[in-house]
């Protein structure tokens, strides 16, 4: 039996990333965050789909996010590789829809 690559993403969100990721970082899961590449190529708009369970300190240490919304799901990146565009957490929206700002 084939598999689909929506199966094979599926099996990848189930297993192999958590909700918590392994060293402190600023992202969590459902933030919107844009991404650069080394190449400097730009995607916007993508969503935190998790973390890896644990750092691989002798291949790419810094690399533990997960990304959905684009081709390499399955291909984690590092925190400076990503900028913030929005928290995916409803009670953070709340707040700053409320109308909590800087003077």
């Amino acid at each position: 039996m084939e598999t689909s690559s929506n199966d094979q993403r599926r099996v990848h969100l189930l297993y192999d990333i958590t909700d918590e990721p392994p060293v402190p970082c600023e992202f969590k899961v459902g933030d919107k965050v844009t991404l650069t590449t080394r190449a400097g190529d730009v995607y916007r708009g993508l969503e935190v789909a998790g973390f890896g369970k644990a750092v691989n300190p002798e291949l790419r240490p810094d690399a533990f996010i997960y990304l959905e919304d684009w081709d390499c799901y399955w291909y984690a990146t590092s925190p400076d590789m990503l900028k913030l565009e929005s928290r995916g957490d409803a009670s953070q929206e709340a707040v700053v829809l409320g109308g909590a700002h800087e003077d």
